[in-house]
């Protein structure tokens, strides 16, 4: 199952655009050679000072990432349902039955275990960046 995951950007790059938000999709399509794809593109926040997309692991190369286009870190705040579910899944499938216990509880949504599940997250996030 593809992973979904929100990108951001600063929305002052497409100022000078008619439509700041088809810019930008038209930008990160063509970078990540995504024509055509519906990026689920939105302003990011009630300013509109950033504008976010909504793409999915699994279609692109994160190296293909335009630089100006970041991956907010996972936090307790931000994190989801699918990813303490994948993160349990890669724990089950690596033998870790601790992390597997602490997925467990987060996903029944005890504070503690979801702060966990989104420090390794954000730490897994950051060798990758």
């Amino acid at each position: 199952m593809a992973t979904p995951i929100t990108i951001t950007t600063d929305a002052r790059r497409f100022e000078s655009e008619d439509n700041c938000l088809a810019a930008a999709g038209r930008e990160l399509a063509e970078a990540l050679g995504l024509d055509g794809w519906d990026l689920h593109v939105a302003w990011g926040d009630p300013g509109r000072e950033t504008i976010t997309a909504q793409v999915y692991e699994d279609t692109f190369d994160a190296a293909d990432l335009p630089p100006a286009w970041r991956r907010p870190s996972t936090t307790a705040e931000n994190i989801t349902h699918h990813q303490l579910a994948a993160l349990r899944a890669e724990a089950r499938q690596a033998g870790d039955r601790e992390q597997v216990a602490l997925c467990d509880r987060a996903l029944a949504g005890d504070a503690a275990a979801i702060d966990a599940c989104a420090e390794a997250i954000a730490s897994a996030q950051a060798m990758i960046r």
